[in-house]
């Protein structure tokens, strides 16, 4: 259930973690405590697979904070902000682009005012079915952002309880 950049690009880490169903480190295995921190630390393209989106955002959340890290975490969500981060989903809407059938205005604004280390994406069904995610994506790849700094899916469902 991932888009373009995960399914045509070779993804560098995946962890499945939808075991998990709180945020207590207690409820982390050594080893998935060990390679979320692998993965956050790693340049590329990751995947995580999470129960649910508020299990997801508070576990991205938990261990962004203690790593501390990044200067500037980007997070694509189209279910809100999250506290903390930066909201791609905002910025492209006041940089104008979400109304563009094209990728040049995407582009333009990766090379222009993405100023991110690391970018988290909420991939969600509503996500997916966005005509202007596909076009940002696009730039993404043009851009090869994923070069550059973390790039992690979060894979999970609405469902936020």
């Amino acid at each position: 259930m991932y888009g373009y950049m995960v399914t045509q690009l070779q993804e560098s880490k995946h962890l499945d973690i939808t075991h998990i169903s709180g945020t207590s480190i207690s409820s982390f295995s050594e080893h998935d405590i060990l390679t979320l921190n692998d993965l956050l630390l790693t340049k590329g393209l990751h995947t995580i697979d999470v129960q649910n989106l508020l299990v997801g955002r508070n576990i991205m959340s938990m261990f962004l904070t203690l790593l501390n890290h990044y200067q500037e975490v980007y997070w694509l969500s189209c279910n809100g902000s999250i506290v903390g981060f930066r909201n791609v989903y905002t910025m492209l809407k006041e940089y104008g682009c979400l109304n563009q059938n094209s990728s040049a205005l995407y582009e333009a604004y990766l090379y222009e005012a993405f100023y991110a280390d690391c970018l988290i994406i909420e991939y969600t069904t509503k996500l997916a079915q966005q005509q202007w995610y596909t076009y940002f994506e696009a730039g993404l790849c043009k851009a090869r952002i994923f070069e550059q700094m973390p790039v992690i899916y979060i894979n999970c469902d609405e469902v936020t309880s």
